[in-house]
């Protein structure tokens, strides 16, 4: 008898400390437009006006041709809990939380952090280099995904990119849209 209840204290406390929705190892971390092969089972979906994303450790991914792809979280989205390295920023007189270039506003009656689409940082304007039909493996540093008529795009500078697959490898494509 002494024997079965260690047993079962062992392993009650093995199974007390294995987190059920974790189903293999996280993806790093990635900047906008950054590329993951496959989520965890933790990842949750959420529908936002029509278009379903992904949400797992407070950022938002999207369904690529292979993969996934880290997007901007549309208006409408929204987190429970935002990470410790959100930054605290006051605007107006009103309180906001920036994360992963995102504005969020804590909604105390819903007890959830909304995007907050109202907070615009001032673009610098630059000169792109990039002709229209141009191919890119990789998005500029500082991309931003961008919603335009349900269609996922990337933009930098003034330039659009489209995410697309070549020969089975992630590719951008510049584009122009006007």
């Amino acid at each position: 008898m002494k024997k079965l209840t260690t047993y079962l204290l062992i392993t009650s406390l093995t199974l007390g400390t294995i987190s059920p929705s974790f189903a293999g190892p996280r993806p790093t971390p990635q900047p906008h437009g950054g590329h993951v092969d496959h989520l965890p089972g933790a990842a949750v979906a959420m529908v936002i006006a029509g278009a379903t994303y992904w949400v797992l450790d407070s950022l938002f991914y999207r369904k690529a041709d292979k993969g996934y792809v880290v997007v901007e979280p549309p208006e409408g989205a929204y987190l429970e809990r935002l990470p410790p390295s959100a930054v605290l920023v006051r605007h107006h007189g009103r309180e906001y939380y920036r994360y992963h270039g995102a504005y969020y506003r804590w909604v105390p009656e819903r007890k959830i952090y909304v995007v907050e689409p109202t907070i615009v940082e001032p673009e610098t304007e630059q000169v792109s280099h990039y002709a229209a039909g141009s191919v890119l493996t990789t998005l500029p540093n500082g991309s931003n995904a961008i919603l335009i008529n349900g269609v996922q795009y990337f933009r930098h500078a003034g330039t659009y990119f489209l995410p697309t697959e070549r020969n089975g490898k992630q590719v951008y494509v510049v584009v122009d849209i006007h």
